[in-house]
């Protein structure tokens, strides 16, 4: 499914929409990795919602391939944004992950 909603560039309907965006200064975007990228639901909400003078923060989990190009899809998906580095994590290590995500929130700025 997921490559086929990549391949044919097929974003689906969001169920959700993010109330008062505009009073947020930083975004966090977490998700899975598909294929190398952000999943289509991410693509649909960050070319629908206006992030323009925002901080973006992206972040990702992968089966063992990295983040792949997410967080370069991430910024150009976001042009009028500031988007910080990006963590990546292995599924498999993110219930031990709090020491890493604290050191890289230090080194972006947020904590």
């Amino acid at each position: 499914m997921a490559r086929r909603e990549l391949s044919e560039g097929k974003m689906p309907e969001l169920k959700a929409r993010v109330e008062n965006i505009a009073s947020y200064d930083i975004v966090f975007i977490g998700y899975p990795i598909w294929c190398g990228t952000i999943p289509m639901a991410v693509a649909k909400f960050l070319s629908e919602c206006d992030l323009s003078g925002k901080t973006i923060v992206p972040f990702c989990t992968h089966g063992g391939g990295g983040a792949g190009r997410s967080f370069s899809d991430v910024k150009k998906l976001c042009p009028g944004s500031v988007v910080l580095e990006g963590l990546s994590l292995k599924g498999s290590e993110v219930k031990n992950a709090t020491p890493r995500i604290s050191e890289w929130l230090h080194k972006i700025g947020i904590e």
